[in-house]
């Protein structure tokens, strides 16, 4: 996939449906500014249902959209793909893992996701 083309700060959500699974796209930087967009995709969504947010695209993080991602993970079934290393690292540090699945790709996010 082709990443859109944003300038720093900014922040883009890409709705996607896999099968079952709905998939988000984040792509650019989350941030204070940028964490509202994602928290009212997410709202949005039914509670019935896998969610996968694909990080791939995602740039940069601060302690607002971990939040955010950390927070849905407690409504949601929620899994996360494809993170950038500097992304990885940062979920790595706060003890992403025990929040929410991390997976490498988003092949291996999906497969977990259909099946529950």
């Amino acid at each position: 996939m082709d990443a859109p083309q944003l300038v720093s700060g900014e922040f883009q959500v890409i709705r996607e449906l896999h099968g079952s699974v709905r998939v988000l796209v984040l792509a650019g930087e989350l941030d204070m500014a940028t964490t509202p967009l994602l928290s009212e995709t997410l709202d949005g969504l039914a509670r019935n249902g896998p969610v996968v947010l694909d990080l791939g695209e995602l740039t940069f993080v601060d302690s607002h959209g971990l939040h955010t991602i950390f927070a849905s993970a407690e409504t949601l079934d929620l899994r996360l793909a494809r993170p950038r290393p500097n992304v990885a690292r940062l979920l790595a540090l706060t003890g992403g893992r025990r929040m929410v699945c991390i997976h490498e790709t988003l092949e291996e996010a999906l497969e977990a996701a259909a099946t529950g």
